[in-house]
Parts: C-alpha cells; structure tokens; sequence
C-alpha cells in the first residue's frame, strides 16, 4: 500500500541507524522544531511594507535608506557575538535572549512610530536571527549522531512552515474579513504565536552532554596557539571548508534581500496577494530543507557540481528579479524561487 511504502521510504532514510533510546524520535523533534514553527508563524509577515507603508506611514524612501539597512547592519554586529555568547553564557540561555528579542520586535512594531523606532525594530530583529544560528546548532546538543540530519531537517522545515501557516493565515483574513483595513490586528496575531513560542522554549529538549570546547576559554587559557591549532582541526576536511567558504559568500545574497523584496512587490502592485506569495516562498524553502537528508549521497559525491550550479541558478534569478518587472507575477516567481533555494 502507498502507506507503508513510504514508512518503509522513511525508516529507510531517517531511522534505519536510530540508537535505542531514540525509540520515539517524533516526540523529541517536535519538541525541538515547535520553538521556530511557532516564533516563525507570523500572519504579518508578508504584509510587514504594506503595514509600514499605509499603517506607520513610511515612504519606500524612508525603508530602503533608514530602516531596512539596520538589519544588514545589525546581523553584521551580532553574528559573531551571538556564537561566543553561547559558548560563555550557554547555548540555552542564549535562546533564550533571542526570544527576548524577538517579542521586543513585536512590541515595537505594534505600539511605536517613527523611522527611529522602527530602525530599532530591526536591530531587535537582527540580533533574534542571528540567535537562530544558535538554535540551530543546539540541534546537535540534544539529539544522538544518527539523527544529525533528519533532526537538522526538521528544526529548518519546522521553522519555515511556520512562516507558511502564517502566511496562509494572513491572507485568508485580509482577503476574506475586515482585517485588511485593520492590518495592526495580523500584528498582534503574530505576537501571540511569538509568545506561544517563548512559553515553547520550556519544551526545548535539555542537551545530552557537555558543549564543544570553546574557543574564549581556550583562547585565555592556553592563548592564539592553541585557538589556531583547534581551527586547523576543526577546518581540516575538504568538504568543510569548501561548504564553510560557500557559506560567507552565498548567505550574503539573501542577507541583503530578505527585506528589499517586499518593496518590490508593493512598488509594482500595492494590492498585491502578499501572504499567498510568502506561503509559495515558504513552501520551496521547506521543501529545499528536506532535500538535503533525502539526497545526502549526491551532495557528498557531487557538492562542487552542487554549489557551482546552485549559485549561478540563485544569480539568474536575483538578476531577473531586477529586469522583469513589467508583471508583479514575474516577481512572486523569480524572488521565491531564489530566496527558497
């Protein structure tokens, strides 16, 4: 039958190396995906310009120049620090502190006003990312080797189909009530759902063992030697400088975007079917989070050929975004294709 060929397909792919006491693994991953499903379903997400636009009343001049670049400007401040800060304060805490910023996101986005307000907002909001990288790397905390991918999956789609129950949310109630002339309510929607996911975080499963030896301490303990020597060690494999180097330079392409297209959107059709387009977005990135466990095999054989054609698909696809703009259609499909792969 369909159905057992596909638990057959999964217990083959994600369980066939499972540890004993990972006897029930959907449990501990919905435990672990629920902090970024539930953080990341925001209905107003999709309609955030619009709400700035025609609710806070900013120009498109005001976002581009004053608002939008505090993002690309705080991700740069508080990436680096985020990752020491867990090494020194914990990675739990650290999570922690992300949450917190996460909800003082939707504080100001509700009850201020003013480019210097909303500039903030997006420092808050940048420093809550930049503490997703530490969620997930907690990932590998709190789960058994044999699960690494699966689990990585999981937390990646978890968040991201946040994002696309939200948007589908949003939508419906812009299209379908009175919401639409009252966009601050899709706000507070999304307040809720961030809080649900603070009180989530009680959930998180506790680590199985210590962390990875942290720099700062080997740093102050046995100096720049020994901190050089645990980088040569860590950077020794081929496969992971080559995906480490990919990294610094493909992240910055969505970086610096992941604001600038909803401009683009609005600009060309202001009554646009935003969140129907976010939840489309979204939907390719979930897909893409999966792929990588499905086809581990060709990515390791392969992972030149992978990353050389991947980057100048993303490339074709950014630069199209630019030229093609006679139809608002033509940008749903270029931005959401490049900003899910």
């Amino acid at each position: 039958s369909t159905q057992s060929t596909w638990g057959h397909f999964l217990s083959v792919y994600f369980f066939s190396q499972m540890e004993e006491k990972d006897a029930w693994p959907w449990l501990l991953l919905i435990k672990l995906s629920l902090v970024g499903f539930l953080t990341n379903c925001k209905p107003s997400e999709a309609f955030l310009t619009q709400y700035l636009r025609e609710v806070k009343g900013l120009t498109s001049f005001q976002l581009d120049t004053y608002v939008w670049p505090f993002f690309t400007y705080g991700s740069f401040a508080f990436l680096l620090p985020a990752g020491l800060l867990a090494e020194w304060l914990g990675y739990r805490w650290t999570i922690a502190g992300g949450l917190v910023c996460r909800e003082a996101t939707r504080l100001i986005l509700i009850f201020a006003t003013g480019v210097p307000w909303m500039a903030a907002m997006q420092l808050t909001f940048a420093a809550a990312s930049s503490v997703q990288t530490v969620y997930y790397a907690y990932v590998y905390m709190a789960v058994g080797e044999p699960l690494y991918g699966v689990a990585t999956a999981a937390t990646h789609a978890g968040y991201h189909a946040g994002n696309v129950v939200g948007s589908l949310l949003g939508q419906a109630l812009v299209s379908c009530t009175p919401v639409g002339s009252h966009l601050v309510v899709l706000f507070y929607i999304s307040w809720l759902f961030c809080t649900l996911g603070v009180l989530s975080f009680c959930l998180l499963p506790p680590p199985r063992g210590d962390a990875p030896p942290a720099l700062g301490p080997l740093l102050l303990r046995h100096g720049w030697r020994a901190v050089g020597a645990e980088l040569r060690s860590m950077f020794r494999n081929d496969q992971v400088q080559l995906w480490s180097l990919w990294w610094i330079f493909g992240f910055c392409a969505p970086g610096i975007v992941v604001n600038y297209y909803q401009n683009q959107y609005y600009d060309i059709d202001p009554d646009g079917s935003f969140g129907a387009v976010e939840a489309f977005m979204e939907v390719v990135v979930v897909i893409c989070s999966l792929l990588p466990t499905l086809c581990s095999g060709a990515l390791n054989n392969h992972p030149r050929s992978f990353l050389i054609m991947s980057s100048i698909v993303m490339a074709v696809l950014y630069y199209a975004s630019t030229i093609f703009q006679q139809s608002v259609y033509f940008s749903y499909a270029f931005n959401s294709a490049a900003i899910g792969l």
